[in-house]
């Protein structure tokens, strides 16, 4: 089946979405909901959306109740909507929602198609010689977050939510 005519993708603001009511089966969101927030997100889809349509988004997620001091610090800083599981699961209830699945994107997932290829591309960068200082503290923030994901990895991480519309 060729599912071309089915899917339509647009270049939108999150924040300024034109569909008509209950005229959306599905909305796939991967690292974009912290743009509005868990709760502004849902609210703003749900009228576009048709009964029972699906939504599925990722979202950064602490894993446990009481993260380490350094990753919070630092967490709050760079993405201050971060919130444990059971406060999204919470959001997603309250906004009318089914939570279907949710499942956390494996550390090692994040070792293979991200960190590596960035420390990789870092120090490319850095024998290049040609790294201004802006560029110098933008790649100094980016090995602080490649620290703290090898020391508190564990703490958080990517968590996919599949929900469905009630």
């Amino acid at each position: 089946m060729r599912l071309g005519r089915l899917v339509e993708t647009r270049n939108l603001s999150m924040a300024a979405l034109d569909y008509e009511p209950e005229s959306v089966d599905l909305i796939w969101s991967e690292g974009a909901v912290y743009i509005l927030g868990v709760s502004a997100a849902l609210r703003l889809w749900r009228p576009m959306l048709k009964p029972g349509a699906l939504v599925a988004f990722s979202k950064l997620t602490w894993l446990i109740p009481d993260p380490p001091a350094e990753a919070l610090s630092f967490w709050r800083r760079g993405y201050p909507g971060m919130e444990a599981l059971f406060g999204n699961l919470a959001k997603i209830d309250s906004e009318g929602y089914d939570t279907l699945e949710t499942f956390t994107v494996p550390r090692d997932d994040w070792w293979t198609d991200y960190y590596t290829p960035l420390r990789n591309r870092i120090s490319s960068l850095r024998a290049s010689g040609e790294v201004d200082c802006d560029l110098a503290e933008v790649l100094a923030a980016t090995e602080q977050e490649i620290d703290l994901f090898v020391r508190y990895g564990d703490s958080y991480g990517y968590v996919f939510y599949m929900l469905r519309k009630t």
